[in-house]
């Protein structure tokens, strides 16, 4: 079993919206480090600083982070997004489909939609190019996972194969980190 993880894929994908622009480090340390005002993060930090990064992206910004840059590109996207919306009644999506008014619908609800219409176009994309990769191997895709791809690798496909795919996975700066084992429990 091979897995393919993103790093922070929701993250990089809401840059690639509003238009951020990514930090060489990866994104979670790079919030961290603002969060907690320090240079290097604790395991401790980073796990928390997952926590708080995604709070604010599903929950709404705190008034305490709108001022990290990643935030406050956030929340300018969310807005103008939020204002077409009501504006034109409706709403085209990264993937085409017009998300029509609904009254039921809010900032967060709208924003959600986006990021997970931009995540199905992304993986759609990416599937579709490493199934053709796989036509005529003995590896598959077996699982996927919102930041994740599973494979059930063949060694008779050769490690080129794992280099391929990587490739393909990470197209539009979404690196990958890969874990390998007899199961998918990765003992």
């Amino acid at each position: 079993m091979v897995e393919f993880d993103f790093d922070a894929y929701h993250l990089r994908l809401i840059s690639s919206l509003t238009g951020f622009e990514l930090p060489k480090e990866s994104m979670h340390v790079y919030l961290g480090r603002q969060y907690f005002g320090v240079d290097e993060l604790t395991e401790e930090q980073y796990k928390e600083s997952k926590t708080i990064t995604f709070k604010q992206l599903y929950g709404g910004v705190e008034e305490q982070y709108r001022e990290i840059d990643f935030f406050s590109s956030l929340n300018q996207y969310v807005e103008k997004q939020w204002n077409l919306y009501r504006d034109q009644k409706a709403l085209t999506l990264p993937t085409g489909r017009i998300l029509r008014y609904s009254p039921g619908m809010n900032k967060l609800k709208l924003f959600n939609y986006i990021v997970q219409n931009l995540e199905t176009k992304e993986n759609t994309t990416k599937i579709s190019q490493v199934n053709r990769l796989l036509e005529d191997r003995n590896t598959k895709l077996i699982l996927i996972t919102y930041d994740s791809f599973l494979f059930d690798f063949s060694q008779l496909d050769g490690k080129d194969l794992l280099k391929e795919i990587k490739s393909i996975l990470e197209s539009g700066n979404t690196p990958v980190k890969l874990k390998y084992g007899t199961s998918y429990a990765f003992n």
